[in-house]
């Protein structure tokens, strides 16, 4: 039977024995047929509730019976989220709950990950690479049996481990490069194999650093974009001194970095399932006409202000294509179309179609990159981007080619182009770079990247290019002695080079401070 019919029944017996006087104090049996809540207070998810059941007498309203009623909390109402990984940009957080009703969350912060920025140690014994070709001449662009390479034996030695390779193959590398007195070189092995540490090959790179007596201007930007890249999950090219022999004469210093290619253990290409479609390298180069044809494995998009070989004041953009080096026509035309795609969106102001076609990291470390050092070869030689599989996203990078850098060459004679002036302005208006800072958002992107990734990166290898340059003053100066000996005092060279080199990077870093820091 219900309470409440019960209670109301008991007040009515009671009633019989009781009497209540009316106005005209006249007594009455009290009658009552229901009850009503008081006091209430609702549960939350947590907490109880609760309310008074009181019962009135119907004629004359006395308080007959108050009960005092607990609500049950009723237990959170739950919905699952799942959690997301803390980057190098940004904090994630772990799985949670939340609730529907209440703001009850199990939310918890992962921070964002920490650059593995430590001091490093410098090995001041350097390996050693010997090209010996007994005299014969190494070809260069200009020579047709350029691409046949130089047959000699290639020796590399580190103290512990000698690979001698007598079936090794070197030639001269550069377009411009190979004009000056310090030749860079390519050289070949006869089977994959891996020296210095560095990833497995044939090709590797000699890079002379013929401009900067100090040897420090390719080693920070390529080890910025090494730190850049391989901090983001992304290929770039390893770059370590080593030192160099041809045909047992000293060459001086030299630095030992990896061929970029799509292999497994650099880019790593995937293959397509689709036939029409194909992962792909490609090079910016305005000189692709020379060796290519268009349509087959080069196109035209755009113009660049960097070079001008007619006296136009630019030159067409090329777009060359490196891996593949054979495709089918469709294949081709996806590859440029991907590319004119991308350009299309900055064009249109489509930031968010820009991102779903490009790495948008990579696109802005590379040209942070570029422009911090002023790099003259920016878009226009030896600026490389990559699709490593069809179902990712178009990647920038990895940056190369550091020769024409910081405003300097190595002379110290003045000369207006190469101040310190030049470190506080913007260095080439390139297409894809300039539409993109014209977009809404993009930058907030570029501000984002650069105070949490960009330059404590920069800072780093600044702070670490000092102590790279005392490990290795000496060898750096017997360097300087075989190369630059027309400049009269070789030590005096460096030691100015050396201040100049860092009173850019303090200048160029301001200014960048000035227009990204956060």
């Amino acid at each position: 039977m219900d309470k409440k019919i019960l209670l109301i029944g008991l007040i009515f017996s009671t009633s019989l024995f009781s009497g209540c006087s009316t106005k005209a104090e006249t007594p009455h049996s009290h009658k009552s047929t229901s009850s009503k809540e008081e006091n209430r207070v609702e549960a939350t998810c947590v907490d109880e509730g609760s309310y008074d059941l009181v019962v009135y007498c119907d004629e004359c309203g006395e308080e007959l019976l108050r009960e005092h009623k607990i609500i049950e909390p009723l237990g959170h109402d739950l919905i699952n989220h799942a959690g997301q990984e803390a980057t190098l940009e940004e904090d994630g957080y772990f799985p949670y709950v939340t609730c529907s009703r209440c703001d009850y969350s199990t939310y918890t912060t992962i921070h964002k990950k920490s650059l593995p920025l430590n001091e490093k140690t410098y090995i001041t014994e350097l390996p050693s690479l010997s090209i010996d070709v007994n005299g014969a001449h190494i070809p260069d662009r200009s020579d047709p049996e350029y691409s046949n390479y130089c047959p000699g034996t290639l020796t590399f030695n580190d103290g512990v481990v000698n690979i001698e390779d007598i079936a090794g193959k070197v030639r001269i590398r550069g377009t411009s490069s190979r004009w000056f007195n310090k030749k860079g070189y390519k050289i070949k092995f006869s089977e994959k194999l891996s020296i210095y540490g560095l990833p497995k090959s044939k090709k590797y790179n000699l890079l002379a650093s013929y401009l900067d007596p100090t040897l420090l201007r390719d080693y920070l930007a390529m080890q910025i974009s090494y730190d850049m890249n391989t901090f983001s999950d992304r290929y770039a090219p390893t770059i370590k001194p080593i030192k160099v022999y041809l045909d047992n004469v000293y060459q001086g210093i030299y630095y030992l970095i990896d061929d970029i290619d799509g292999s497994s253990s650099k880019i790593n290409l995937k293959d397509s399932k689709d036939i029409n479609k194909t992962s792909f390298i490609l090079e910016m180069d305005t000189l692709a006409h020379r060796e290519g044809t268009e349509g087959v494995n080069y196109f035209v998009l755009g113009t660049t202000d960097v070079f001008d070989y007619d006296g136009s004041g630019h030159a067409d953009l090329e777009y060359k294509l490196d891996t593949p080096e054979v495709v089918t026509e469709t294949q081709f035309d996806f590859i440029e179309d991907y590319i004119c795609d991308c350009r299309s969106c900055l064009a249109n102001k489509d930031l968010d179609g820009f991102k779903n076609l490009v790495d948008v990291n990579s696109f802005i470390d590379f040209f942070l990159l570029a422009e911090l050092f002023r790099n003259t070869d920016l878009a226009g030689r030896s600026t490389y981007l990559y699709l490593r599989d069809v179902s990712e996203k178009l990647t920038f990078g990895p940056s190369w080619d550091f020769d024409y850098t910081c405003s300097r060459p190595y002379q110290l004679g003045p000369n207006q182009d190469y101040t310190l002036d030049n470190a506080t302005d913007r260095f080439t208006d390139f297409d894809w770079w300039s539409l993109f800072l014209e977009i809404e958002g993009a930058e907030e992107l570029i501000k984002s990247r650069y105070t949490n990734y960009f330059k404590p990166i920069v800072s780093y290898e600044l702070n670490e290019g000092k102590r790279y340059f005392d490990a290795y003053s000496s060898l750096l100066n017997e360097n300087a002695t075989i190369w630059y000996n027309e400049v009269g005092d070789t030590n005096q060279l460096i030691t100015d080079n050396y201040d100049w080199t860092f009173s850019y990077f303090e200048v160029r870093t301001d200014y960048y401070d000035s227009l990204f820091l956060l």
